[in-house]
């Protein structure tokens, strides 16, 4: 008895220590796997033996009774461990074989002959337990594993639900508008010619065309972004790249809508980019020629600047401009379908808000994307952004 309290003391100490230092220090998960497992596998250590010492030191000295109450704990005792802890499969292993070995070699040597006889079936008992550990790690694993990739696409699920319902309410909202909004320029459109028919002088005529070209290329435009951007939705648009000057390009958008910048009194002013890129330069031209369009009739500013640098392995490519800014409220959907910052500057309606949709959606078709700057606070700074592929 005494051999069996001294190290039933020394146990308690060191399970009880052990504890009220995780209490204490308070570690990390990583430090807690790492460290303070081995700790629990030494208690687990010191817990088997002292079973061991209770089954060699008290079991001799039980009556029958108290023997048979002993078995029934003992032969219980290590399926709770397994189950308490089941992935660790190495020390319950080792508990089995301590535990029930220890039982087994006390019924052979202390007891009767029915005791002898249970001690074979405490051995089989214990190496049907040192398999079934094992499995039962791999069944719990895989149910645990089957739970998370449940929870997992259920979650996915959910998402997908959520935007699908806000693509549906996307939708119903531009099919609700679109005929509102291509109404406009066809009635403009309407008015304008009926004013051509009707023009007594040159000055009426030359104004009444002028408002009926508008109205027709307002159109046009929003009818092009549409298609444009439903061809983009059906993934039917294929990049062809090739390399090519950046300067060039760059220049090329400056020049091109300088005349639509001109009138709405805006200044376009382009920064060479030294460098070669590979992509498909149709739909880089396309996306950049989306920005400073949005620029121009949304920013109320006086300068649009386009400029492009390579830094690392990545170029971006910059439209950035003076105007109003993208308020916090717009910054997150901004890039959203059907959606238009709620302070453009636009004088009348002249898209569907597709045109920083299919800005990001071409990016991502080049293998980048497209970002607003939160930093930029005197105007609006928006990029196209990939990793360079090819030439310098």
């Amino acid at each position: 008895m005494q051999i069996w309290i001294i190290f039933a003391v020394i146990t308690l100490i060191v399970t009880t220590g052990t504890q009220w230092l995780v209490l204490l220090i308070k570690p990390g998960q990583d430090e807690l796997y790492e460290k303070w497992q081995t700790f629990d596998r030494r208690i687990a250590i010191l817990n088997e033996l002292l079973l061991m010492a209770t089954i060699f030191c008290c079991f001799p000295f039980l009556h029958m009774e108290q023997r048979i109450f002993a078995t029934a704990y003992v032969v219980g005792y290590i399926p709770m461990t397994i189950f308490a802890d089941p992935g660790n499969v190495t020390m319950n292993r080792i508990a089995t074989v301590l535990a029930l070995g220890s039982f087994a070699v006390f019924l052979v040597i202390y007891g009767n002959g029915v005791e002898q006889v249970l001690a074979l079936v405490v051995v089989a008992y214990g190496c049907f337990l040192f398999y079934a550990v094992g499995n039962i790690h791999r069944i719990i694993t895989k149910s645990v594993a089957a739970q998370w990739e449940a929870e997992r696409l259920s979650k996915e699920l959910q998402l997908a639900l959520i935007e699908t319902a806000a693509e549906r309410d996307a939708k119903t909202r531009f099919i609700s508008t679109a005929s509102h909004d291509l109404g406009q320029p066809l009635q403009a459109a309407k008015l304008f010619s009926e004013q051509v028919a009707e023009a007594h002088n040159q000055v009426a005529l030359q104004r009444a065309r002028s408002g009926l070209d508008w109205a027709i290329t307002s159109a046009q435009q929003m009818l092009s972004h549409m298609l444009n951007h439903m061809r983009l939705e059906a993934d039917a648009v294929t990049p062809y790249p090739k390399a090519f000057d950046l300067s060039e390009v760059i220049q090329r958008i400056g020049h091109q809508y300088s005349a639509l910048a001109s009138q709405h009194d805006i200044h376009i002013k382009t920064m060479s980019a030294k460098g070669t890129i590979f992509t498909d330069i149709v739909l880089l031209e396309r996306a950049i020629g989306n920005l400073v369009h949005n620029a121009i009739l949304h920013s109320g500013g006086h300068r649009i600047l386009i400029g492009g640098r390579k830094k690392g392995g990545a170029w971006n490519i910059w439209v950035i401009d003076n105007g109003v800014g993208v308020e916090e409220k717009d910054a997150a959907s901004i890039f959203d379908e059907y959606t238009q910052a709620s302070n453009s500057k636009s004088q009348v309606k002249v898209g569907f808000g597709l045109g920083l949709s299919s800005v990001k959606r071409l990016a991502k078709l080049l293998g980048g994307g497209a970002l607003l700057d939160p930093r930029w606070t005197n105007g609006a700074a928006f990029c196209i952004a990939w990793s360079a592929r090819g030439g310098d």
